[in-house]
């Protein structure tokens, strides 16, 4: 059994339509401590490999929304201003990457932060610190429980949004600490600011992409994701 580590409730439905045999467990949390919750459940439930799946941010032009990414290094910043570096199990990133062929993933280097990396600048420094193509804020979490148990993992992305946008505020405000997304409080933040509305509408409709992409990741890797124990 494999345990499935996302941030927002929406990508753990994306995996879980088809994970229909019940090899996998979905969790969700919101950021690395949530995340680091998460795949600290999943392996007291007994899953014998670990798997950061959800969306990222591109940091490099050259990674356009709807991307794939599976990741070579996971890059985690230390309280220092050093780095961390953290390399998922290769045989199982090839195996997956072949199941993924159609989709043409890319193999990246994935950053990850403790906060949302919102503006084009952040992204900029973010990539020439780290060499990064993406970001996300739990594949270090789930890197860190991996290696302290001894489990192998992967990460598994699909950019939801390029290197050259700058996030609108009222995204960051409609998601919850549990990854649920609130059209309350995203309408209230837009209701304050309403110059967001043309920002918002291109990342909603690249985002729409990016889960139409997620869902087809989870239903070409399999229930299994490519794992051998």
């Amino acid at each position: 059994m494999i345990g499935i580590v996302t941030g927002l409730s929406a990508e753990a439905r994306c995996w879980a339509r088809e994970s229909l045999a019940c090899t996998c467990t979905a969790a969700a949390g919101y950021g690395p401590r949530q995340a680091a919750r998460a795949a600290e459940t999943l392996v007291q439930r007994g899953v014998t490999g670990l798997v950061s799946f959800g969306l990222a941010g591109g940091i490099t032009p050259a990674l356009r929304p709807g991307t794939v990414v599976l990741a070579n290094t996971v890059v985690v910043q230390t309280a220092t201003n050093g780095h961390r570096l953290f390399f998922p199990h290769t045989p199982w990133r090839e195996r997956l990457h072949t199941r993924l062929k159609s989709l043409k993933p890319r193999i990246v280097t994935i950053a990850t932060s403790d906060h949302v990396i919102a503006t084009v600048d952040a992204r900029k420094r973010l990539a020439a610190d780290t060499g990064a193509g993406a970001v996300d804020m739990e594949s270090g979490a789930v890197a860190l429980c991996a290696r302290s148990v001894g489990l192998p993992f992967v990460v598994v992305r699909v950019t939801a949004d390029p290197a050259e946008r700058t996030l609108p505020p009222a995204v960051l405000s409609s998601v919850d600490s549990n990854g649920y997304i609130s059209p309350f409080r995203g309408l209230r933040a837009l209701a304050r600011q309403p110059a967001q509305w043309p920002d918002l509408m291109r990342l909603l409709w690249d985002s729409r992409r990016a889960f139409t992409v997620l869902s087809r990741v989870a239903e070409l890797a399999g229930a299994d994701c490519a794992f051998l124990p």
